[in-house]
């Protein structure tokens, strides 16, 4: 058997249904590194996320 070359595992679901938990449990048994969005944002804007042009606003 041949083994696979690089790749990327990607991790989605509906809140609160366990994805971050799990990403933490490969991140220990598998090579490679955990990236998180939820992590950068918190990082780069702290806990209040900064107001985005995709939300939709009325202009009634």
């Amino acid at each position: 058997m041949s083994e696979a070359g690089p790749g990327i595992d990607a991790l989605h679901g509906f809140i609160g249904s366990g994805k971050t938990t799990l990403a933490w449990r490969l991140e220990g048994t598998l090579p490679g590194m955990r990236f998180s969005s939820d992590e950068w944002r918190v990082a780069l804007y702290g806990a209040d996320r900064p107001p985005t042009s995709s939300r939709c606003t009325s202009a009634a």
